[in-house]
């Protein structure tokens, strides 16, 4: 943000818009990532991608910066590429030695086969017997009961009389298992509280964008030393990590509590403090607008930004939290991760 704004002399919005559009295809892409890391590519070739990836783009974009003269920006960027190719080198170095897993398949997979095969059966009737609802009993696998809810995807178990069964098991895309019927249905279950999210990229994008600019008109000297902007981003995060131990520290306390009792109040409680911290934001550009209007320089600190800072941190923890915890409680162990990418793809979709 602040090269798009000081190096690239973008306009706040326009600046804004490349930051927000930026962290919300970085959150998409990594749900899609995450689909061919399961189904196809493994997590060994991904990693190695990735790193050849990030380290080919740091490296450009430090070059670019070589010229005319050796600035600040490009031992900004320098830096971690220079960690990045290092890395890179340190990680292939051992490439031979590493177990390799071959990918078992994504679980999205079977929330598509659990739809594809309701809309194939749509004409189908529904089946009162619970017999005509197909269970593999030897797979060795956890099964789940069958519930009432959502009986639209029950047509996906359904056992069609003008087919051999033996016909319809080998078409994975036309019958499903109850159980994969119920990890569904426990997926879509969540998804009202995806819309949380939304709301809370608006807040987490802030952070990247407007905080920074109000930062970038304020005086970022402490003694002598000039501050580095960035580094408001670093008390964001450590107050991130400190609110999601606080909070690994009460779910231990209460993990002999009955289950009703977990529900993740977190979550409501980083919407509040959102409130709160756009409020803080707005009272500080306030008062620094105010000042703006009676001198030509801004002999704000700062550190005025830093309470701002700390809650943001704070509500990113606690709302991180608190969507593990509530996937922890409802959704099948295999889907937690990708669920887990989902709410960032959320998140990035509010920014």
């Amino acid at each position: 943000m602040i090269y798009l704004r000081n190096e690239m002399k973008l306009k706040f919005t326009d600046a804004a818009a490349v930051v927000n559009v930026f962290a919300g295809v970085s959150a998409v892409a990594h749900l899609g990532m995450q689909f061919l890391v399961d189904a196809f590519i493994g997590h060994f070739w991904m990693l190695c991608f990735s790193t050849l990836a990030f380290s080919f783009v740091s490296s450009y974009t430090s070059s670019q910066l070589w010229f005319p003269q050796i600035s600040q920006w490009f031992v900004r960027f320098a830096v971690p590429a220079c960690c990045e190719v290092l890395a890179m080198l340190i990680f292939l170095s051992g490439a031979s030695s590493y177990k390799r897993e071959r990918p078992s398949g994504s679980p999205l997979t079977t929330v598509f086969r659990v739809f594809a095969a309701s809309a194939s059966k749509i004409s189908s009737g529904y089946q009162s017997n619970s017999n005509q609802l197909y269970e593999d009993t030897e797979c060795g696998l956890d099964m789940k009961p069958h519930t009432s809810s959502l009986r639209c995807l029950d047509r996906a178990v359904m056992i069609l009389q003008t087919e051999p069964l033996e016909l319809q098991r080998e078409n994975r895309w036309r019958l499903c298992r109850v159980t994969e019927v119920e990890q569904t249905k426990s997926v879509i279950r969540t998804v009202p509280l995806f819309t949380t999210s939304l709301i809370s990229g608006i807040v987490f994008s802030l952070g990247n964008t407007f905080f920074l600019e109000q930062a970038n008109h304020l005086d970022s000297k402490f003694v002598s030393w000039n501050l580095p902007l960035p580094l408001l981003l670093l008390f964001s995060e450590a107050a991130r990590l400190g609110s999601r131990e606080l909070c690994v520290m009460a779910a231990k306390r209460n993990a002999k509590l009955p289950k009703q009792t977990k529900t993740p109040y977190g979550i409501p409680v980083s919407i509040i403090l959102s409130v709160f911290c756009s409020a803080i934001a707005a009272h500080v550009e306030s008062m620094r607008l105010k000042v703006v209007r009676t001198q030509e320089t801004v002999p704000m600190s700062v550190f005025w930004l830093l309470p701002q800072y700390v809650v943001l941190g704070s509500i990113t923890g606690i709302y991180e939290n608190s969507f593990a915890l509530y996937l922890e409680e409802t959704v099948p162990q295999e889907l937690i991760k990708t669920w887990f990418c989902l709410m960032w793809v959320c998140v990035g979709l509010g920014s």
